[in-house]
């Protein structure tokens, strides 16, 4: 919206590239302290 009202084009492709790689890493992190939560659950 704001680039319609300032008139300036803007390509969403590398934006939603973006997004999507920090989704990923943000699923990565997640699974990681699962299975450390995990193994500390085994552990103890």
């Amino acid at each position: 919206i704001l680039s319609k009202l300032i008139d300036v084009p803007v390509d969403l492709t590398r934006l939603n590239d973006r997004a999507a790689e920090m989704e990923k890493a943000i699923e990565n992190l997640v699974e990681g302290e699962q299975a450390k939560d995990e193994e500390l659950s085994y552990i103890g």
